[in-house]
């Protein structure tokens, strides 16, 4: 373990230490090819160097437009008084990034909001933060406990495409309680809940040791060095195979949450993923917290069945493009058309201007949510426009094709139902479902556990 006892230059060295021999790769790579790159934005961060004199990287797990991410050493960390972790990852924000700021800000809101009801350990929250100065700038940091990859990943490379039936209903009910305590205790709504965004835990202390000891003997990290000396690192976010499904989740990235208040409608339509959009986000109907519970309906339907309920192909147009009519056009082919009322909501707010234009996906300025997803839908009868997109002969029921015990089956479609609902606020809450005799036999920890054990 490195000594601490440098002074602050010393430790966020932005040159490799000279112990180090690297791989070189050829061409940019990662950050450096996003559209956005900018150099100076960046932080120079490598392995072996210590961060706000107690973090050291260990290796670069992930990056994004506006950070990159790090699996650190803690130095505070000591094998007979472990009131810290060992090792945390590290969240490195562009230069003078605000927006870290304020989702630190909100992390503050939301883990102080109800402590004492325990639902906050259900959501990714920073442990500490920190301001790291760098060559051209500072830079605000982020950290966290380490967690495995996320849910999609899991899904494509551990399971195949659908997980377990048992891991289904217990990262369920998880994720039901994260939105709970958001809407309930903290009045926020999350509106991106997807798989990227539910983060896996380490089921194994051991994991990350023998991931860690693993690099050390690696030596070399793959990096790409520009002209001017600026190196970037190869991520390497796998820790290895699963040893176990003794492992929880966690809902994570609330940099586009909205304020959640009482009476108030929200009609920006630049929220959610396509995949999981919610039919009143699409007809400028007005939305709020029940735009979370249909994405949770979406997402649970998926760790069970392995594809999308509303399948990607089906939501393009004949270019390849996201269209909302043909969205809108599988909706109604599983549920019927939207009940008169949604419809009268659509219209009502049909001509409602926004104060500034928003640039639609074809990059066209538009004023409503009309224009921007190229409505009207409907005509004045009620009608569905587009019936050519209407699939006939789709259901809920039909389309679930994972086998499960009747039972187990009737209870899973009430479930899923419940949360599909074209009238938002007919939709069950996160509250009401965590009582839902779907969870009967998980909800007690240790039962979950042992039915978990039994099925692994």
């Amino acid at each position: 373990m490195m000594s601490t006892a440098h002074t602050g230059r010393e430790l966020n060295q932005s040159h490799p230490p000279r112990s180090f021999n690297y791989y070189l790769v050829d061409g940019p790579i990662e950050e450096a090819t996003l559209p956005t790159y900018r150099r100076e934005l960046f932080h120079p961060t490598h392995p072996d160097q210590i961060l706000n004199s107690k973090y050291r990287i260990v290796s670069k797990l992930g990056y994004g437009a506006y950070s990159t991410v790090w699996l650190a050493e803690n130095l505070s960390w000591r094998e007979n008084e472990p009131t810290e972790p060992r090792y945390v990852t590290v969240k490195i924000g562009v230069r003078d990034l605000e927006t870290v700021k304020e989702e630190k800000a909100l992390c503050d809101h939301i883990a102080t909001a109800a402590p004492e009801s325990g639902f906050a350990s259900l959501l990714r929250l920073p442990i500490d933060s920190f301001d790291l100065e760098g060559p051209d700038g500072s830079h605000p940091c982020l950290v966290y406990l380490p967690m495995r990859e996320s849910l999609d990943t899991f899904q494509e490379h551990e399971f195949g495409r659908e997980v377990t039936p048992v891991l289904t209903k217990l990262l369920a009910a998880r994720l039901l309680g994260a939105v709970h305590y958001l809407h309930e205790a903290c009045g926020v709504i999350h509106t991106d809940i997807k798989e990227e965004n539910i983060l896996l835990s380490v089921e194994d202390p051991a994991v990350l040791d023998d991931f860690v000891r693993e690099k050390q003997k690696q030596g070399p990290q793959p990096r790409h060095v520009s002209p001017d000396g600026r190196a970037t690192y190869v991520s390497h976010p796998h820790l290895g195979p699963f040893r176990s499904l003794k492992f929880t989740c966690q809902l994570s990235d609330f940099d586009r949450t909205y304020p959640l208040k009482p009476g108030k409608a929200y009609l920006h339509p630049l929220v959610q993923p396509h995949t999981y959009r919610a039919p009143e986000v699409l007809l400028g109907a007005g939305w709020s917290a029940p735009i979370d519970m249909w994405n949770i309906g979406l997402v649970v339907w998926k760790m069970m069945q392995g594809s999308d309920l509303f399948e990607r192909d089906y939501m393009c147009d004949k270019d390849g493009n996201y269209s909302a009519q043909a969205h809108l056009a599988q909706i109604i082919s599983y549920f019927g058309l939207p009940p008169k009322e949604l419809i009268e909501r659509e219209r009502a707010n049909r001509h409602i201007e926004a104060r500034n234009p928003i640039i639609n996906p074809q990059g066209k300025p538009c004023k409503t949510v009309a224009e921007f997803w190229g409505g009207p839908f409907f005509d004045d009868s009620g009608e569905f426009i587009r019936k050519d997109l209407i699939r006939p002969g789709l259901s809920l029921e039909g389309s679930l094709t994972y086998p499960l015990e009747d039972e187990e089956r009737a209870l899973f479609l009430d479930l899923i139902s419940s949360m599909l609902k074209w009238i938002p606020e007919e939709r069950a809450t996160a509250g009401n479902l965590l009582d839902h005799p779907y969870f009967a036999s998980v909800m007690d920890s240790k039962s979950g556990q042992e039915e978990l054990e039994n099925n692994e």
